[in-house]
């Protein structure tokens, strides 16, 4: 379980850094096969392909949306909501 956890820390840590290279306004998109074993997702733990790591609270509308789609292959587009950052 340790290597587990420290393979989804590095995975952070890479999306991070690639993170802080974009700009404000430009948007990522990571396409790949959303995959789990059986203990990783009844605890909310996906990757999706080998650059993301996605993480869910069990039980919640996006947990339930994870499992049942896991094994396809996903695209996840992540960009700023600059209506937000205009908001006082």
């Amino acid at each position: 379980m340790g290597r587990l956890m420290l393979a989804w820390a590095i995975l952070a840590l890479v999306l991070v850094v690639f993170a802080l290279g974009l700009s404000a306004h430009d948007t990522v998109r990571v396409t790949g096969r959303l995959t789990a074993t059986v203990q990783e997702a009844q605890e909310g733990y996906f990757a999706l392909g080998m650059e993301a790591a996605i993480v869910a609270k069990p039980d919640s509308e996006l947990h339930r949306w994870l499992r049942s789609h896991e094994g396809q292959r996903l695209k996840l587009t992540l960009e700023p909501d600059l209506e937000a950052e205009s908001l006082p």
